[in-house]
């Protein structure tokens, strides 16, 4: 969608399409209220895909993607955790690279953390930030408002449309996840993605049904809770 007139180009991807149902419809969404007449420069969307490029893998939209990319001034990608999980929202990124520091506060991340899977730069031109939020596979209209706001706040600041910039109070870079692993049983997790928690409070509690066997699982240390099982299941860490 390109404005009338000239101003930044900022591309937004689902990479996963219809598997993650809610970034494909906060895509879609934008899309709609976008009008050329008023806005500066341009928006691309990709919808359905198709996957990342991983740094050191083969890839065979490289060409594709290297040639959008090409002096764009953004890339947002957006997806839900890997199965089973349901996350907070947050963004990972290179935290060392300025220009994708700027496109995280920009999107009005409050967390923000390093990338587990850093995109190849010789494919992707534009500084890329991932945008994770809510679950894969499932449709949720909070994970879609704060998707579509977070793009909306990006091209606001950009001066690519009017929307305001997102104002955020504290920001948050996580230096440092720590797994808390479950020994068995069923799970009911009494804290939520996004939870501020305290070094041995209880956030979970496991075991067989019934309350003699339960255990209590608190936090190992202090922090933020990035992502819980999404499904009890038992075994689930």
């Amino acid at each position: 969608i390109r404005g009338e007139r000239p101003g930044p180009v900022v591309w937004a991807w689902a990479p996963r399409g219809e598997s993650d149902p809610s970034m494909a419809q906060a895509l879609g969404e934008l899309r709609d209220r976008l009008s050329p007449r008023t806005m500066a420069g341009a928006v691309g969307l990709l919808l359905q895909g198709p996957p990342p490029p991983i740094a050191g893998e083969a890839y065979r939209w490289a060409d594709a993607i290297r040639a959008v990319t090409e002096g764009a001034d953004a890339l947002v990608l957006l997806a839900g955790p890997p199965a089973p999980l349901v996350a907070a929202p947050h963004v990972a990124l290179d935290v060392h690279d300025a220009a994708a520091r700027a496109v995280a506060r920009a999107l009005g991340a409050r967390f923000a953390l390093p990338s587990s899977l850093p995109l190849s730069r010789q494919v992707v031109l534009a500084p890329p930030v991932w945008w994770i939020d809510g679950e894969s596979e499932r449709l949720s209209r909070a994970v879609i408002d704060r998707a579509a706001a977070a793009l909306g706040a990006l091209l606001g600041t950009l001066g690519i449309t009017d929307d305001p910039p997102e104002r955020v109070e504290v920001r948050v870079v996580i230096k440092h996840v720590v797994g808390v692993a479950t020994s068995g049983g069923v799970l009911e997790a009494v804290a939520q993605p996004g939870d501020l928690v305290e070094r041995g409070q209880p956030i979970a509690y496991e075991g067989p049904p019934g309350a003699r066997e339960r255990r209590t699982v608190r936090a190992p240390v202090s922090g933020v809770v990035l992502a819980l099982p999404a499904a009890q299941t038992p075994g689930a860490g």
